[in-house]
């Protein structure tokens, strides 16, 4: 199957696939410190200053959830913490009808399932 284009320019893929080149199973995600095992699930993730403005590799929910918080934040909306009814899981809402710390948790919660052990993320 071919790769998607990406919409990313040339340096962030070649920072990416350096640090994917040294990218070990069970290597900690630089945001939440559980171990990435997922090769295809890898994001390089958003620049913080905490961090000297240096990217480095992250769960994909845990990078899309940081892109969201940001957003929110600069379009000045509030920002709430709550726990995610399926892993347990401290995360921040952008919005006040978030139900769950991702997507796929929210659908869970929708359909009264949880698809892997609640005591723990699903990767």
């Amino acid at each position: 199957m071919p790769r998607k284009a990406s919409k990313w320019g040339a340096e962030h893929q070649k920072r990416r696939a350096k640090l994917i080149a040294r990218w070990r199973p069970g290597d900690p995600c630089s945001r939440c410190g559980f171990g990435m095992f997922d090769r295809d699930r890898l994001q390089l993730g958003h620049p913080e200053p905490g961090n000297g403005m240096r990217s480095a590799l992250e769960h994909d929910h845990c990078n899309e959830s940081a892109g969201g918080v940001k957003g929110a934040l600069i379009q000045g909306k509030t920002i709430r913490t709550k726990t995610c009814p399926i892993c347990h899981v401290q995360y921040k809402a952008t919005h006040k009808d978030q139900i769950a710390c991702s997507r796929e948790h929210a659908a869970a919660v929708k359909r009264g399932d949880a698809p892997w052990p609640v005591s723990g993320r699903p990767w």
